[in-house]
């Protein structure tokens, strides 16, 4: 509401200031005044959608900050087989046949989600990459040690990317590419977590303190030095051995 209010002084503020300079400098003071205020339409705009995309990204910046200046402790790393998509697409059909869909809309999904060109697409993102098992311990930083005070306690494993050690972004700026070999990985295809002296399924989804867990990750082709990134926060380091294709 003071939003508004502060919005509505502004609008009668332009249009008293509009007259005046009309009544006193004539169609010259008009037209610059014209000029002035569609280039003040264009950076509110932007400014706005900057204000916008802030106020959005807010809560994944406190949910990240969990893991800032976390540690990470790697137990092994090891070359793996790409993952099977084939049980993925059979999971979404069964589900799809679950939730009541006829045959004509199953036919429309499976153009979707298990076409000949999916399946392709898929497979050739896999072959672009290089696969690794990581067992990996992550020990959330104590306010002490650099961490903001944030209402969120608890951290989500599947929510986490292996990115290149000198990656600048976050988990939110987007690759327009369509070329799988720049695609590949970055992302956490599976998750385990080490419970009762053993890998477990990831089924709590979010966990507090340290974790133990099992990722199989896929990353792009000859890379090395990588860290993870928890949304906004990047943190540790893991040396990845080479895969001779």
């Amino acid at each position: 509401m003071k939003f508004l209010v502060l919005l509505f002084i502004f609008i009668i503020m332009c249009m008293v200031g509009t007259i005046l300079v009309f009544q006193y400098f004539g169609w010259t003071g008009l037209a610059c005044v014209l000029v002035v205020l569609f280039l003040g339409v264009i950076f509110l705009k932007r400014l706005m959608s900057w204000l916008f995309i802030r106020l959005l990204m807010t809560p994944f910046r406190k949910k990240a900050a969990v893991l800032k200046n976390a540690t990470v402790e790697v137990h092994r790393v090891a070359p793996a087989d790409p993952p099977d998509r084939s049980d993925e697409i059979a999971e979404e059909r069964a589900m799809l046949e679950e939730a009541g869909f006829d045959d004509e809309d199953l036919e429309e999904e499976e153009e979707e989600y298990s076409s000949e060109e999916y399946l392709r697409d898929l497979i050739a993102h896999d072959a672009a990459a290089d696969w690794y098992e990581i067992d990996v311990t992550i020990t959330p930083a104590t306010p002490s040690e650099g961490r903001e005070q944030t209402p969120f306690q608890y951290w989500e494993p599947a929510e986490l990317m292996l990115v290149p050690f000198d990656y600048s972004g976050n988990r939110f700026d987007g690759d327009d590419s369509d070329d799988p070999e720049e695609n590949a990985g970055l992302g956490i295809h599976s998750v385990q977590i080490w419970q009762e002296s053993a890998f477990q399924e990831d089924e709590e989804g979010k966990y507090a303190g340290p974790q133990r867990i099992l990722l199989h990750v896929g990353v792009p082709r000859g890379s090395n030095d990588m860290a993870f990134m928890y949304y906004f926060e990047k943190f540790g380091q893991v040396e990845l051995p080479t895969i001779n294709v």
